[in-house]
């Protein structure tokens, strides 16, 4: 006989194709959507709201003490020519002590089913009817107050307990009903999680604050930043601001550099000097208090052109620093534009970089950002036998460590303007192609983009790493293309998985043959 599984819904003894409160069947379903991690890796949780509710797939919760009356369960597929003792039998046990449940067919193979209660000796209480073929399995809600079987003819049946009376009878299968299983219906924190991570921005409640705020920054020059405060979860996670690339295209600050291997550490120091909390910290990150002075400069660096503020400190000051302006609030959120920059990525810095050799060029970064006066002064941060412009003055780590040093006891005068300036123009930036025009042929030129070995270039000397991690070139033409290619590991690793279906093939191959 053909087996199958039943998967019929029921909730609160209702019937279903779609509600996935409470479910007679196998457990199958689509698999509950992950969660969102906490912000950048905190503290592993995202944002659910309180009462949370149990999803489809997880564990079955024990039902609560008195939840329900089921303590036993016994199904017997008996006839008119089986002796009742020799019947074969499933049991299960769930919840508090409660009732004992039969289901056998009578003489003209009609299955009912036989409430007990466990005493000693068992009392017969109630007969369930039933109709069809014999039963082949049964299972009780999880809080005792229902009962489903299944039958050899496909059928589920369902009862109340209380009362006897069958609710419904579904025709879940043309052959045998294997197993049946309730789903969850009590609350959980993962079908939670799921709702709110995943319902939309468009069902929040305060969609009309991020719509306000954000949505106008389409086409807008330079990066997006914001405050880490609790109630961005009120958007739908604490992390809602990663999703504005996607959204409408802006660059932020967490997208551009912290899901870079090479950049993340300098965007978790930006945001603790620009936020009241902030995400944990890897140990090589040495972390700050708020303070909108150094944390300005900073967001001027990484070309951050506007910046979203929820915690009423940072907003106090940003309305006093001279160089924000406030653009317009929603709510309790603020958008505020820099204005002492352009929101353009290329740059060509007034003071030629010296060379830093170094093997490990994020903590030289890192030492490097920490010290406000070195902001006017790059440094072009070379493994110890890299080459590096020949023009360029060399430092080993212990002279440049020194050396700012010095510059944080003594602020050092900044570099003279170049005369004529570099004009640049046509700046084009995606996310695997920059370029742009220059009239400064064989000047120093930093596109504040993170840097990775995978970019290559057209037109100009490079890719280096700048302090803190950006893009140095020297161009040798006035039109300059950056792009993302392929390293000689990219390379190796594409010719290794070629060479592994090749083999694979092969194999499968020689097997067929010899069959």
């Amino acid at each position: 006989m053909q087996q199958a599984e039943a998967s019929a819904t029921f909730g609160g003894g209702r019937a279903t194709d779609t509600d996935d409160t409470d479910t007679a069947g196998s457990g199958r379903g689509p698999h509950p959507p992950a969660k969102c991690d906490g912000q950048h890796g905190g503290d592993g949780r995202d944002d659910a709201p309180s009462q949370p509710s149990v999803e489809r797939g997880s564990p079955t919760p024990e039902p609560e003490e008195g939840a329900g009356t089921a303590n036993a369960v016994s199904a017997d597929a008996d006839s008119a020519n089986t002796p009742r003792g020799n019947a074969p039998s499933v049991r299960g046990r769930q919840g508090s002590d409660g009732d004992t449940t039969e289901l056998s067919p009578n003489l003209w193979a009609q299955p009912v089913s036989r409430v007990w209660q466990s005493a000693d000796p068992p009392q017969p209480l109630r007969i369930l009817a039933g109709g069809g073929s014999a039963p082949t399995c049964l299972a009780f809600s999880n809080d005792g107050t229902h009962l489903a079987a299944g039958t050899a003819g496909g059928i589920v049946h369902v009862w109340q307990v209380a009362d006897g009376a069958r609710l419904l009878s579904l025709d879940a299968h043309a052959g045998e009903v294997a197993a049946l299983a309730f789903g969850p219906g009590r609350p959980n924190h993962a079908r939670e999680w799921a709702r709110w991570n995943y319902e939309g921005l468009e069902a929040k409640p305060l969609w009309p604050v991020f719509r306000d705020l954000v949505l106008p920054l389409r086409d807008t020059p330079g990066r997006l930043a914001n405050d880490l405060h609790e109630d961005n979860n009120a958007f739908g996670s604490s992390r809602i601001f990663e999703c504005v690339p996607h959204l409408i295209g802006k660059p932020i600050l967490e997208g551009g550099i912290v899901n870079s291997a090479e950049g993340s550490l300098f965007a978790y120091y930006v945001q603790s000097e620009s936020s009241r909390a902030c995400a944990g910290f890897p140990p090589l990150v040495r972390p700050a208090a708020f303070d909108i002075a150094r944390a300005t400069a900073h967001l001027r660096l990484f070309n951050v052109k506007h910046f979203v503020a929820r915690w009423r400190g940072a907003r106090e000051a940003l309305d006093r620093h001279p160089d924000w302006r406030r653009l317009r609030q929603a709510g309790d959120w603020a958008l505020y534009e820099l204005t002492s920059h352009d929101g353009r990525y290329v740059a060509a810095p007034d003071a030629d970089p010296a060379v830093v050799r170094t093997a490990r060029p994020q903590a030289m970064g890192l030492e490097w950002l920490y010290t406000a006066p070195a902001l006017e002064r790059p440094f072009l941060l070379a493994p110890p036998n890299a080459a590096a412009p020949a023009a360029a003055p060399a430092l080993d780590e212990a002279a440049f460590l020194a050396l700012l040093a010095e510059w944080r006891r003594s602020t050092p005068p900044p570099p003279a303007p170049r005369v004529p300036a570099v004009r640049i123009a046509n700046e084009s930036v995606t996310a695997d192609r920059i370029s742009f025009e220059t009239t400064g042929i064989g000047l120093p030129h930093i596109v504040r983009c993170s840097w990775f070995p995978n970019w290559k270039v057209r037109g100009a000397q490079g890719v280096f790493r700048v302090t803190p991690n950006f893009l140095l070139v020297y161009p040798t033409q006035p039109r300059v293309e950056l792009y993302y290619g392929r390293t000689p590991a990219d390379l190796a690793g594409y010719a290794l998985t070629a060479l592994a279906a090749l083999s694979a093939g092969l194999v499968l191959l020689a097997r067929a043959r010899k069959r």
